[in-house]
């Protein structure tokens, strides 16, 4: 915890190096102490890879999500709920690079996880069809996105009312 405290505190000085070689540090004791896939483990993946997404080192945060996946899917399975947040930094990260075809898998898996868990027409899941969407959009594959959209729109009308201004004003930020 001391050291979890430490890189935030750097980060907060805007001390950047060091609180990255504290966050290194972590990952490191960790992975000595408990193993390489320990779901602890997992999350200090996770921790790095945000404080690379911060400083726009999203080369860097790549391997470390992806390191975080593979630990939570070896141990929990490939349809764990804590995958989410996970795979939607990943799908961000190839987003923002405008790798768009890297980022449909992670949206894809996704999907799966919140349809098994909240069902076919549940929000969560529209506003990953809109993420979707929007990524075929940014491909210009509108025949792709549209269906998605138009799914994603049913769920919202179903949940907010069809003169529900939010339905304007959208979801999805990809």
């Amino acid at each position: 915890a001391n050291l979890k405290l430490l890189a935030g505190a750097y980060t907060s000085d805007q001390a950047f190096g060091n609180a990255e070689r504290a966050l290194l540090r972590i990952v490191d004791i960790r992975e000595k102490a408990k193993g390489p896939d320990d779901l602890d483990l997992a999350g200090d993946c996770v921790a790095l890879a945000s404080f690379y997404i911060d400083r726009k080192r999203l080369a860097v945060a790549e391997p470390n999500l992806r390191r975080a996946v593979a630990i939570i899917e070896k141990r929990q399975g490939s349809q764990d709920p804590a995958l989410v947040p996970v795979l939607d930094m990943l799908a961000d990260i190839f987003a923002a690079q405008k790798a768009y075809p890297n980022a449909e898998p992670p949206l894809r898996q996704i999907l799966s996880i919140e349809e098994t868990i909240y069902g076919p027409s549940h929000p969560n899941v529209a506003t990953y069809l809109d993420k979707l969407g929007r990524l075929f959009y940014m491909e210009h594959h509108y025949a792709d996105a549209e269906p998605l959209y138009r799914r994603s729109l049913a769920v919202w009308e179903a949940a907010l009312g069809q003169d529900n201004i939010e339905l304007e004003i959208g979801r999805a930020h990809v």
